[in-house]
C-alpha cells in the first residue's frame, strides 16, 4: 500500500490520500481479519483520554506509514438513541462530554502522527433510527438541545485542532426544514463557520435560512470555476492495475 500511494503522490507533497480508518469495526487497514484497536465504544467505555490519544496516535502512525495523510475520522456523534443502525459502537458514547473529551483526545492523537482528522457526521448523526446510505434521516429536536448536545463534541473537536469536518445527510428541521446538512448554506456555513460566541450561530442560522437562495447560487458559480485535475491516462491505466493487484485475495 505504501508503494501504491507514493505512486499517487509522484512528489506532490501537497496531495491528500484518505482513507475511512476508525478502528473497531470499521477498518481499511485490516479488513480481511477485522481491526486490532479498539472501536469508540470500547474506548468511551474507559474514559481515559490519555488511552484514547495513545491510541489515535499508533492508528495514525500506520496510516502515515501507507502514505495516508487524512482520515476520515473520528466519529464525533453521541449516540442517543440506542437503536440507532449506523453510528452505535461507532461512538463514545451518549453523554455528550464524554463524547467530548474522548474526541478531543482522538483528534489531538491521529494529528500527532502527521495525519488529518476528519471529525463526523456534523451536525449530528447520533439521534437518528434510519441509515443514510439508504435514506434521509430526520432529526425533530429544537435547537437549543443540538446546541446542548449534538454540537459539544464537534466543539471540542474543533478546539482541539481538527483539519476537517465531514458533513451529514441528514434533515434537522430546526436548522433547515428543506436541505440535508451536505447542501445546506444554514448548516455549514451559518452554524459550521458561526462566530464562537455563545448564541451567536442561533442568529447566524436565522439570517442564511432568509438568504439561502442567494448562497446556493453563489455555490454553484464557485464550483462552476473549480478547477478539475486529472492524471494522464497512462499514470491511470497505471495505478488501478496496481489497485486491482493489491485488491485481489
Amino acid at each position: 500500500m505504501a508503494a501504491l500511494t507514493a505512486q499517487f503522490a509522484c512528489g506532490t507533497a501537497d496531495l491528500l490520500i484518505a482513507a475511512d480508518e476508525e478502528g473497531g469495526d470499521v477498518t481499511r487497514l485490516e479488513a480481511r481479519g477485522g481491526s486490532s484497536f479498539p472501536g469508540n465504544l470500547a474506548l468511551g467505555a474507559v474514559d481515559d483520554v490519555k488511552l484514547t490519544r495513545a491510541v489515535a496516535a499508533e492508528l495514525g502512525r500506520r496510516l502515515a506509514e501507507c502514505g495516508v495523510n487524512f482520515n476520515w475520522a473520528p466519529s464525533a456523534d453521541v449516540n442517543s438513541d440506542p437503536g440507532n443502525p449506523i453510528i452505535g459502537v461507532r461512538s463514545f458514547g451518549a453523554e455528550p462530554e464524554l463524547v467530548a473529551r474522548n474526541t478531543a483526545a482522538y483528534v489531538e492523537g491521529l494529528q500527532s502522527a502527521g495525519v488529518a482528522a476528519c471529525v463526523k457526521h456534523f451536525p449530528g448523526h447520533g439521534d437518528t433510527a434510519i441509515d443514510s446510505h439508504h435514506a434521509m434521516p430526520r432529526i425533530d429536536v429544537d435547537a437549543r438541545t443540538l446546541h446542548e448536545r449534538e454540537l459539544v463534541p464537534f466543539r471540542a473537536a474543533l478546539a482541539a485542532g481538527s483539519k476537517a469536518v465531514m458533513s451529514a445527510h441528514i434533515l434537522v428541521p430546526a436548522l433547515d426544514p428543506d436541505l440535508p446538512g451536505t447542501l445546506s448554506p444554514t448548516v455549514l456555513t451559518g452554524l459550521l463557520r458561526a462566530p464562537k460566541e455563545q448564541g451567536a450561530w442561533l442568529r447566524r442560522v436565522d439570517r442564511h435560512r432568509r438568504h439561502r437562495n442567494a448562497g446556493d447560487r453563489r455555490a454553484v458559480r464557485h464550483r462552476a470555476r473549480a478547477p478539475c485535475w486529472r492524471w494522464p491516462p497512462a499514470r491511470t491505466r497505471s495505478a488501478w492495475a496496481a489497485v486491482c493487484a493489491t485488491s485481489r485475495p
